[in-house]
C-alpha cells in the first residue's frame, strides 16, 4: 500500500530476470546456469482487498481485485524466452481509505539531463551518509518523517507504532561501527511515472546476489551476536513542481513525502 497515494487506477511494473546459478546452489552443479529466461517462465500476480484490515491476517475477509498472468503462462509459450530480462505492466483499481499528495506534484525527472540528475542524486546520497556518520538524528528524522509517517499510515499501523518512529531512527543511527560501503555497481532508477529517482544496485547476473536490486547506499555492522549484517537505506527523491524554476542545474531534490 505504501506505493498507493489514493484510490483509483494503479500501474504495476514487474521485471523478470533469469535464475543464474540459483538451481545449481539448490540442487547441484549438474543443473544449468541460466543467463537468459527460459520458455516456461511466467509470473502470476494477485491483488487482494481486505475490508477488516484491523484484524488482518487473522480474518479471512479477502476479496479478489485482479489476477494477472504473463502471456503464455498456461501454454509455456513465454514471449520473453531467451531474453536477459522481460518487463511487463498491468493496472488495477484501488480503493483505499486515505489520500496523500506524496510525489504526485513532482516533475518528470526522466526529462532532466541524466548527467545533472546523477550528480544531484550522488550529492544527496553523500549528504545523507554524512548525517548518519555524525549521528544527526534530528536532521535525519526531519528528512524522513513525512515518508515514514505516510508509509506507516498506508499500512494501517496504530498510533503507538507511529509514535515509535523517532525511536526506530534513533536505534538505527546509533548502531556502532557503521561501515558505509562505496557507491558502485548501481544504476539510475525511476518510479512513480518518472517523478521519483534513486540509485539502486543493478539486477543483472554480474553482481553479488545479495545486492541485486537493493538500494545503492548501505552500511555494514555487527549485531549483538557479532554477526556481520547490512542495512540498506532506501532513498527515493523527487522535485516538487512548485519549487522548480525550470533550470535543471538549480534542481534541489527532496525525499518523497
Amino acid at each position: 500500500n505504501r506505493a498507493i497515494l489514493k484510490s483509483g487506477e494503479q500501474t504495476v511494473t514487474i521485471r523478470m530476470y533469469p535464475f543464474g546459478d540459483i538451481l545449481q546452489k539448490d540442487f547441484g552443479d549438474d543443473r544449468p546456469y541460466m543467463s537468459t529466461l527460459y520458455g516456461g517462465s511466467g509470473v502470476q500476480a494477485t491483488v487482494l482487498k481486505v475490508n477488516n484490515w484491523k484484524n488482518y491476517p487473522a480474518t479471512e475477509d479477502e476479496h479478489l481485485v485482479k489476477t494477472y498472468q504473463t502471456e503464455g503462462f498456461d501454454t509455456n509459450e513465454f514471449p520473453g524466452a531467451d531474453l536477459p530480462y522481460y518487463e511487463f505492466s498491468f493496472t488495477f483499481t484501488a480503493e483505499v481509505p486515505y489520500e496523500y499528495e506524496g510525489w504526485s506534484n513532482g516533475i518528470d525527472l526522466r526529462e532532466i539531463d541524466s548527467t545533472i540528475l546523477r550528480k544531484k542524486i550522488w550529492d544527496y546520497f553523500k549528504g545523507n551518509q554524512k548525517q548518519y556518520e555524525e549521528k544527526n538524528i534530528n536532521e535525519i528524522v526531519n528528512i524522513n518523517y513525512d515518508m515514514a509517517l505516510r508509509n506507516g499510515a498506508t499500512q494501517y499501523k496504530n498510533k503507538e507504532q507511529l509514535n515509535g518512529l523517532w525511536e526506530e531512527y534513533n536505534k538505527e543511527i546509533n548502531i556502532k561501527d557503521k561501515e558505509f560501503q562505496p557507491l558502485k555497481d548501481y544504476e539510475l532508477a525511476f518510479y512513480g511515472g518518472g517523478r521519483i529517482a534513486t540509485f539502486k544496485h543493478r539486477s543483472g547476473l554480474d553482481i553479488d546476489s545479495r545486492l541485486r536490486g537493493e538500494p545503492a547506499q548501505y552500511f555494514l555492522y555487527r549485531n549483538e551476536q557479532g554477526r556481520l549484517r547490512a542495512r540498506f537505506l532506501g532513498i527515493y527523491l523527487f522535485m516538487p513542481k512548485d519549487k522548480y524554476n525550470g533550470k535543471e542545474e538549480d534542481i534541489e531534490l527532496e525525499m518523497i513525502k
